[in-house]
């Protein structure tokens, strides 16, 4: 401060970072935030709000990687509205990224992630010294929660073709050597995935985003209906194929199926995806696991496999790929006695069983699929007083439409088939669409040569 003649003080106007440094912590924690993928991408912003009296916000954002270098940038903000707050948290690019984080684990997100970057000689940015002050004091007034850094138990650079990191790379070879961190190239990591659903896709036939609304339904004779299904080629349009195919096929049936009644039987279900169903903890288990059991087997690889299970001993997801796993190489009824264990665990769980008749029907074993659902076809009957799931409503009718794909009962498999192709558009339902769609062509076929013989 400085004095003017008079003696009377003059208050100079403070900068941003001195009002962070002396009102930050004085300010009321609000609301706090994190990236909704955070856990699974091991890289997450943390968003810390204090509250004026005046109801603006006083904001610390944190770009925290907790797989190696903490907190990575840090910016803030001073008395400001919430409508500024909220467009930053829900602005059109980053779209709905963020959820609520208690202030607690916040705190030891970020603090852990310092901790345990500078064991690699990393610090925060620089920008963190002011930044802080809109955080608690790091000391025991703030409980302790375990947060896992790193990946697999290591540090790990996280990269791109774009951003190879190498600088990086040589500072860790030389901190901890070659041989001591991983190196996790998430272009790579998206180029598999890429790979197994062009490889699914090329099983799919062309024209799926046909409009037959648009084309136009041709005003065909019986003899040229017929000679139209006799001579569709794995080269024509699925949707228009599709369209023919049903309508002639509605003509095996003699009464009309309300397909949504049959299937549901007056069950309730809810439309929501399977990751709006998981934590994000176990999510990212579910992602360390696919990533394991790509790897050859080692009694460290089973470990860590099993640390997993224990952890989470409810998952039905990760049960699942843990018996997949250890279903190679073995007999096929010591698979289905394992199998059956964890089937008493998840009686009732939709997801689990359509998993379980998947096993079935690669080992031909189709015939005992109806009994992991108590020999009941509709959802209700099944379990009365289950909500279900969209997930679970598309893997039921799925499962079914492969099992009357299995024995030959294409008319039974009508109403599954009809839900499926209403309510999914997931790469392996359009697949068993497909195969229920030529199937019904080979049934009309057929009994189109049986009228021809008779």
């Amino acid at each position: 401060m400085a004095k003017n003649k008079k003696n009377k003080v003059i208050r100079l106007p403070q900068s941003l970072d001195a009002k962070i440094r002396t009102r930050g912590r004085n300010l009321k924690i609000g609301d706090c935030y994190i990236s909704r993928d955070w856990e699974t991408m091991r890289e997450g912003n943390i968003v810390i709000c204090r509250v004026h009296t005046n109801g603006n916000l006083s904001i610390g954002f944190f770009l925290v990687d907790l797989a190696l270098r903490g907190v990575k940038d840090t910016f803030y903000m001073f008395n400001v509205s919430q409508e500024q707050l909220h467009e930053i948290i829900y602005n059109e690019e980053v779209g709905d990224n963020f959820i609520e984080i208690d202030y607690e684990t916040a705190h030891n997100i970020i603090y852990g992630a310092i901790d345990y970057a500078e064991q690699y000689d990393f610090k925060p940015s620089k920008e963190f010294a002011v930044a802080k002050y809109l955080l608690e004091e790091d000391d025991d007034d703030i409980p302790l929660i375990d947060i896992e850094f790193g990946i697999d138990g290591l540090p790990t650079i996280i990269c791109s073709d774009d951003e190879p990191k190498l600088d990086e790379k040589k500072h860790m070879e030389k901190v901890v050597g070659v041989g001591n961190f991983n190196v996790l190239n998430t272009d790579s990591l998206d180029e598999d995935d890429d790979k197994l659903a062009n490889e699914l896709k090329k099983s799919l036939l062309p024209g799926w985003d046909d409009d037959i609304d648009e084309i136009g339904v041709p005003d065909w004779g019986d003899e040229e209906w017929l000679n139209y299904f006799e001579n569709v080629s794995e080269n024509a349009s699925f949707r228009i194929t599709q369209y023919f195919v049903d309508m002639a096929f509605y003509e095996s049936f003699d009464e009309d199926i309300d397909s949504f009644k049959y299937v549901l039987g007056g069950a309730k279900y809810r439309d929501t995806s399977f990751e709006d169903d998981i934590s994000a903890e176990e999510n990212s288990a579910i992602q360390d696991i696919l990533a394991l059991t790509d790897l050859d087997d080692s009694d460290h690889i089973s470990q860590e496999i099993q640390n997993i299970l224990e952890k989470f001993p409810m998952s039905s997801t990760i049960n699942v790929l843990v018996l997949f796993r250890n279903s190679k190489n073995k007999d096929v009824d010591d698979v289905i006695i394992e199998f059956e264990a964890a089937r008493e665990k998840f009686h009732d769980d939709i997801l689990f069983l359509g998993a379980y008749a998947g096993w079935l029907f690669d080992n031909d074993l189709a015939e005992r699929v109806p009994e992991l659902f108590n020999n009941k076809h509709s959802l209700k009957n099944f379990n009365p007083k289950k909500t279900y799931t969209k997930k679970e409503v598309v893997e039921f009718s799925k499962t079914y439409c492969e099992y009357y794909l299995a024995i030959g009962d294409i008319v039974k498999a009508e109403p599954y088939y009809e839900v499926l192709d209403t309510i999914s558009d997931d790469l392996i339902s359009q697949l068993v669409i497909q195969d229920v769609v030529f199937e019904k062509l080979n049934f009309i076929n057929l009994n189109r040569h049986n009228i021809d013989e008779e």
